[in-house]
């Protein structure tokens, strides 16, 4: 077994894949706003095992939705 590190980010703001969402033309989050959930636009950067760094359109402590179980 070999694992192979290309690049690390440290202290980087990090959120599970199955956060994101794909649209045309960049990537989304859904997150807990003043008056419910929003959608925002975020930028990616590296991703692996632990999930998915983002580097702009969220700070420290916004909280993100994940879907739920299928119906």
């Amino acid at each position: 077994r070999v694992r192979v590190v290309e690049r690390t980010a440290e202290a980087a703001l990090v959120v599970p894949r199955e956060a994101l969402r794909e649209t045309v033309e960049t990537w989304t989050v859904t997150v807990r706003g003043a008056s419910g959930p929003e959608t925002r636009a975020v930028k990616t950067g590296l991703s692996g095992p632990e999930g998915v760094e983002i580097l702009e359109g969220l700070a420290e402590g916004d909280s993100v939705f994940l879907p739920g179980p299928a119906r």
